[in-house]
Formats: structure tokens, sequence, C-alpha cells
């Protein structure tokens, strides 16, 4: 059984053929593997691969060694997924990656999505769906041309910093006025504070 977040993640995966980036105990990869024609897994540090190796023995998992999508062939796979990292190493595993990239990214940072959307917005991805499952974001983007309409007529570094669509979800919005009273109180983040603002529904 997966965890709520890495299921969110599961959930937006259209495959067939998979690359899974950094899978550690590679639950992930194992879960997609019952239901997707092709399944990688890709991890760079000695631990986490041993680990990784040691869960897919006997799957249908490939799994390789090596830095961001250093392992994969160009078109080799058709979705990619990248979870419990920084938005910012996220990011530039995507750049170094970027030939290598498929139609769909699924992400999870850990922290803050904001370069992950801005990102996207310069290289060729519109935001397909995101999904709260607190605290964290789960981020499907798929390749188009042309500029993103998930943000079009909203407060830009509002909607790439808290997210064109999330303010949507009751829980959410929960957790924006949870924000909104921290806020208040952080004179330094005053522009967040008005990003916020903008985004929440009258009357919330």
């Amino acid at each position: 059984m997966l965890s709520p977040r890495l299921q969110a993640v599961a959930d937006q995966v259209r495959g067939p053929r998979h690359a899974d980036i950094g899978s550690d105990h590679a639950s992930l990869p194992l879960y997609l593997s019952q239901r997707l024609e092709r399944v990688i897994a890709v991890e760079l540090h000695a631990g986490p691969l041993s680990r990784s190796r040691s869960a897919c023995l006997g799957s249908r998992v490939e799994v390789r060694a090596g830095d961001g999508l250093a392992p994969l062939q160009a078109d080799e796979v058709d979705s990619l997924s990248i979870c419990g990292l920084g938005s910012l190493n996220i990011r530039d595993i995507l750049q170094r990656g970027r030939p290598k990239l498929p139609t769909q990214l699924v992400l999870q940072p850990m922290d803050n999505a904001a370069p992950l959307r801005q990102w996207a917005r310069s290289s060729g991805y519109h935001l397909a769906a995101e999904k709260w499952v607190r605290p964290f974001v789960v981020l499907e983007f798929l390749s188009a041309a042309g500029p993103d309409p998930a943000y079009q007529d909203l407060p830009e570094p509002a909607a790439e910093y808290y997210g064109p669509w999330l303010h949507r979800d009751p829980d959410y919005q929960v957790w924006l006025k949870e924000q909104q009273t921290w806020l208040r109180g952080q004179a330094a983040l005053e522009v967040r504070l008005v990003w916020l603002e903008s985004l929440l529904p009258p009357g919330i």
C-alpha cells in the first residue's frame, strides 16, 4: 500500500512506459508495474540504489544507477515522476535532462512548488492537474505549445506560488487561512499575504 502522497502521484501516471527518478525503496515503481507496460526506477546514491534493487528482485521493474535522466534514452518513456525532493532540485534534474523529457511529468516536491510551475511555463509544459495531500502538492504537467491557460485571468505571482487551482480544494482553503493568520504577523512576507488573499474565494 502506498502512502497518500505517493498514491496521488500514482493516480496521475498514464504511462504505458514510465520512469521514476529517485525511487529509494521503489514502492511507487513496484505499484505502477502492476498496470503499466514498462517501469524504470533510477537511483544515484549507493544506499537507496541497493534498497531499490533489493525491493525489485523478481519484479518487472528495471533498476538503473545514475544521475537524474542520464540512464534513460530519448523517447524511452512516456511519463516521468520525481517525488520527495525539493523544488529546486527537481527543477535542476528536469533542466539537465531536458532532451529526454517525456510528454507527461508528475512531480511531488517537499517544499513550495513555484519553481516547478515557473519552469514548466517557460519549458513547453502546461499544468494538467494539481492535488493537495496535506502538506504536499502533486503536480501533473503535459507538454503543450503556447501560454498555459491554467493561469489565465489570475494574478501570476500568486498563482505560481499557491497554485492556480488548489485554492478550490476545501482542505487547501483551511491551510490557506492558517497561512493567512501566520503571515499577518510577518511584515517581511507581506507580499505573500497579498498573493494569498488575492486567491482566497469570497467569504472564506
